[in-house]
């Protein structure tokens, strides 16, 4: 008999006690030589492994794909449903949507469980513009489970028993699930006659997305028409915020596709290679639009031929990546345990205990927890995206397998700084976090897709406890949390954020033996952690001190006209060391090196007209507090 482990569920909408789960596999688990149209909600991965009903639903609105074209309906030809066991068997009924919520039956079959993945043909074909999905299949602790994967949960449904009298449909989303069941229909589309419509199902490049990288598109096509066509092009444009590099392809389907089949572009196609591309040098931001056109096009409802997607060409390391371990103290020790056994010395492990009353638990856990709108513990979450669902058989080998995708991403962050100061009396002390972007182009319009204002800033207190034979990483308390970014941070920029960190008690000599600051930028959207690090307590700069000792730059005659001399000037005589000139793609066009405190330009000195910046790496490493980045004009 299976027994799953201990789960907490936090049910974030209606209380129910039907639906329970263990955690899935987290693999792919869609066939990849399956060529059928298959319309689901799911993501394609063994995320969830559910019980505690006997029946299982999805509501199917066609319409929705279609909003523009009058009649849109789906013609079933099958079922397809993934099951993580094999054996007992599954009744699947399919019936029409009235009024959200199951209607009249139209057809159904009962098929014994001999594979994963279960395909139920019907006695009749049905043809509908919504439907819903109805699966009977008793699940129960012991290991007979339905399986979803993570999504919105606002497609799937289980039937809510806790009221025996006036049992109902609840929907996962709901009762506090973001998961959508692993059952899809197989079929085609059935659109207005005058409608010949061409999906762009699929587009993405293959390759390493780094700088002076080569990639190629990678594309698939679904005909939903009965037309054979044979005249389809991709329209591929990619654009960057340098003005110097843009591309654009066309990259014509030479096989004709044919109705209601797959055509896919990878690299088993004779012409793949023709279609590469060279990235630039210098790291940037890439959006990348891809049209798909033919001579049908004016009868096309262009819902679905246009995929649009940003990529980063990204090229600086991060000093650290972190592991987000969110646990109950009953079972920390099998995760910790089972991360030990690996050693990954760039990757730091921090610990939350969300469970209010549980050892080593806060608040703090508990707000990080919500902020990943997590129902169930443990969890792990390696770079904010990557996530593992509880301690599952597996989890040696998914934590691997994670942590080494992770190592391999690059950010536009070139370096930061976090000076922590004390003037020795006060219960607080004062800090400025300054983020450095050297040479990495961004865009800095929402329509663009702005990656800095998408992004948020979190900076915690994080304290040494020792549990399961190590010393290891708690959450304290949150300094700064879900933090928006006030500025820009484009290529030669730097960003500054000043914040107190309360005491609370707790002394000098404690903070430094005992505590850290963590610190990241993290996606909105994605959770992608673009940037972390950390900061120790044992370097503290007295206030005074550091008043005293800051020294500053004074910069004469800017904008800068021809004729005249800009001087940019250190106030403590100490020598300015190199300073690097860069133009506002964050090419570096010039260096100096000097020894003394004052150095002078013309403006023949500079190629053309514009805004530049000045950057002086040695101020900033020996820690000055001035800013490391001047912006000048020239005027000639």
């Amino acid at each position: 008999m299976r027994v799953p482990i201990t789960f907490l569920i936090l049910f974030l909408g209606c209380f129910s006690f039907a639906l329970d789960f263990v955690p899935g596999s987290g693999s792919q688990v869609i066939p990849e030589d399956n060529k059928e149209y298959n319309f689901a909600y799911h993501q394609g991965t063994d995320d969830y492994h559910f019980y505690g009903s006997d029946k299982w639903a999805v509501l199917f609105d066609f319409e929705s794909v279609y909003p523009a074209v009058e009649i849109s309906q789906f013609l079933v030809s099958k079922a397809l449903i993934f099951l993580p066991q094999i054996g007992d068997s599954i009744k699947v009924e399919l019936f029409t949507n009235e009024y959200n919520n199951p209607g009249t039956l139209l057809t159904w079959n009962k098929v014994p469980v001999s594979n994963n993945w279960v395909e139920i043909t019907f006695p009749q074909t049905v043809q509908e513009s919504a439907l819903w999905m109805v699966a009977t299949y008793a699940t129960s602790f012991t290991g007979t489970y339905v399986s979803a994967s993570y999504g919105a949960g606002t497609h799937s449904y289980y039937s809510n028993t806790n009221v025996p009298q006036s049992p109902y449909y609840q929907s996962f989303a709901s009762a506090g699930f973001n998961a959508e069941l692993l059952f899809g229909l197989a079929g085609e589309f059935v659109l207005d006659s005058q409608i010949i419509d061409l999906e762009l199902t699929y587009f993405n490049l293959e390759g390493s997305v780094e700088p002076g990288q080569t990639v190629t598109p990678t594309f698939a096509i679904y005909n939903h028409s009965s037309v054979p066509v044979t005249d389809a092009t991709i329209h591929l444009n990619v654009y960057s915020p340098d003005p110097d590099f843009a591309f654009f392809d066309e990259i014509p389907v030479t096989e004709t596709i044919n109705p209601h089949s797959l055509y896919e572009f990878n690299n088993q196609n004779p012409e793949f290679l023709e279609h590469q591309f060279i990235l630039p040098e210098e790291p940037l931001q890439l959006k990348l639009r891809a049209a798909l056109v033919s001579s049908h096009n004016d009868n096309d409802p262009q819902a679905n031929n246009i995929r649009l997607i940003h990529r980063f060409s990204f090229a600086d390391s991060y000093p650290i990546f972190l592991i987000e371990n969110f646990l109950r103290w009953q079972n920390a020790s099998q995760i910790t345990w089972s991360q030990d056994q690996y050693n990954f010395p760039q990757f730091h492990i921090l610990n939350y205990f969300p469970i209010l009353g549980d050892t080593l638990s806060n608040l703090a856990a508990q707000d990080r927890f919500n902020w990943y709108s997590f129902n169930s513990l443990p969890r792990t979450v390696i770079n904010g995206d990557l996530k593992i669902n509880g301690f599952v058989t597996n989890y040696g080998n998914q934590f691997v397998q994670l942590c080494t995708q992770a190592q391999n991403n690059k950010t536009f962050v070139s370096s930061s700084d976090c000076r922590i100061m004390s003037d020795g009396n006060s219960d607080q002390l004062s800090a400025s976090l300054t983020l450095n972007n050297a040479r990495t182009q961004l865009y800095s319009s929402a329509v663009e897709y702005d990656i800095v204002s998408s992004s948020r800033l979190f900076v915690g207190l994080f304290k040494k406890q020792n549990f399961n034979d190590e010393e290891r990483w708690v959450i304290d308390r949150w300094i700064m949390q879900n933090q928006a970014l006030n500025g820009s941070l484009n290529a030669a920029q730097s960003l500054t954020i000043d914040f107190f960190i309360p005491l609370n008690n707790i002394s000098l000599s404690e903070l430094e033996e005992s505590y850290r600051i963590y610190y990241w930028l993290q996606l909105t959207d994605a959770g992608k952690i673009l940037y972390s690090s950390f900061a120790e307590f044992n370097n503290l700069v007295a206030i005074n001190d550091f008043n005293n000792a800051v020294p500053r730059l004074y910069i004469t005659s800017n904008p800068l006209h021809r004729g005249e001399l800009m001087k940019i000037t250190l106030n403590n005589d100490k020598p300015l060391g190199r300073v690097q000139v860069y133009n506002l793609k964050g090419q570096k066009i010039k260096e100096y090196h000097t020894t003394k405190s004052e150095i002078a330009f013309t403006a023949e000195q500079f190629p053309a007209n514009g805004i530049y910046f000045l950057r002086f790496p040695e101020l900033f490493m020996a820690k000055s507090g001035i800013p490391t980045i001047q912006k000048i004009i020239i005027l000639k």
